[in-house]
């Protein structure tokens, strides 16, 4: 089988973005699917901003070996903004289109489907896929589905849904924003099938934590909170920062990077950390705090879990394939005081952080990569027959 892989965005050596979709095209590709993966990039920010470009021809190798392609084509990118009944955002799906399709042609690509990361990226993917006569998927992980595609006109939208074969929800939460978008079109509806995010279980899984401390010159004793994700306002960062400011002896690590900087006290860490690293500082801490909120399915919290982790986060529907009560605290992100009797409960009660503990080791048995990916191929496979 070979796919073709549409993204908006792809991950290089010097830059960390659309990592877990990488990870997947890498698993694709050591279980024998070939995989071209094409990533226009905006040519204005090309031209002017030399830190985010890319190659345009990238051979790729898996850690087993396996080379796979990756194409990063210019195209014009419109402001997103409606004149009159003109959607504009509709003008950069075109330009998106041709470099696409123009990229698959010269390379002579002969995919059995078309796997496309995210809506804006699918609705050029499936008009591809469409010409193409083959099977087309996408792959609908949004924090904000409806807002995120509010700058596309309703009948390019609604006609991308009625011609992809099916759409992979990353939780429960967006395929209810799918049948909000389609209007509950049962047809449409058929199509989506919700599979998790996850990791891989050889990269995120549980370490001893005195272990972890003394290599990366942790305090022993202390007890660690620990936080992943962009520094911005969605994240909850400084709910979670005015909270940790009223315990005098609670510590913390802020992985990630924004202009809503970490200002709380006993911080031990703040800014970014190597791949490498991320399983040495989750098993470091005594749990893993996200008042996050808006999310697909939140890759942090997935690994947290994956690392027997307990995870205090939101109480709302983003969460609910992935954390209960055996394995979470949940609480009214937007409220610091749920945050703190949150935080202090787990603090003083190691019983029941072990028990939190043993139930997210449980749940990650599910949240598996290699299971994940299955569930992904096993789905086109149908789809292709």
């Amino acid at each position: 089988m070979e796919l073709c892989v549409i993204a908006s965005n792809y991950p290089t050596p010097n830059r960390q973005v659309h990592v877990f979709l990488d990870n997947v095209v890498v698993k694709l590709v050591d279980r024998g699917i070939a995989c071209n993966v094409i990533a226009p990039q905006s040519s204005f920010a090309y031209l002017t901003k030399k830190k985010i470009r890319r190659e345009f021809v990238s051979e790729r190798t898996t850690p087993n070996g396996n080379k796979y392609m990756v194409y990063s084509p210019l195209y014009t990118v419109y402001p997103a903004k409606t004149v009159g009944n003109v959607h504009l955002a509709d003008q950069s799906k075109k330009s998106y289109f041709r470099a696409i399709k123009k990229i698959y042609k010269k390379y002579n690509m002969n995919a059995d489907a078309v796997y496309s990361h995210f809506i804006q990226a699918g609705i050029p993917a499936v008009k591809l896929a469409k010409e193409l006569e083959i099977p087309s998927f996408i792959a609908n992980g949004e924090a904000e589905t409806i807002r995120e595609t509010s700058s596309i006109s309703p009948g390019l939208l609604k006609k991308t849904l009625e011609d992809v074969s099916g759409i992979i929800s990353v939780s429960t939460k967006n395929k209810d924003e799918i049948c909000q978008l389609c209007g509950g079109d049962a047809v449409i509806m058929d199509k989506v099938t919700v599979i998790p995010n996850a990791t891989d279980s050889t990269r995120f899984f549980k370490k001893d934590q005195a272990q972890c401390r003394e290599k990366l010159g942790l305090p022993k004793d202390a007890f660690i909170v620990a936080f992943t994700g962009s520094f911005i306002e969605r994240k909850g960062i400084g709910k979670l920062c005015a909270t940790l400011d009223r315990f005098e002896d609670v510590y913390s690590m802020f992985i990630g990077v924004g202009e809503q900087k970490p200002t709380c006290k006993n911080i031990l860490h703040t800014g970014r950390v190597l791949n490498s690293q991320m399983c040495d500082y989750l098993n470091a801490a005594d749990v893993f705090v996200l008042p996050t909120l808006a999310e697909g399915c939140c890759n942090a919290i997935v690994e947290a879990v994956s690392c027997g982790l307990p995870v205090i986060s939101s109480d709302r529907p983003f969460n609910y394939d992935i954390l209960n009560a055996t394995n979470a605290v949940l609480i009214n992100p937007t409220s610091e005081e749920d945050i703190y009797q949150a935080i202090k409960m787990l603090k003083e009660d190691s019983a029941k952080r072990a028990a939190l503990a043993a139930g997210c080791l449980e749940k990650a048995k599910e949240l598996t990569l290699d299971n994940r990916v299955q569930n992904i191929v096993n789905l086109i496979k149908r789809k292709c027959r």
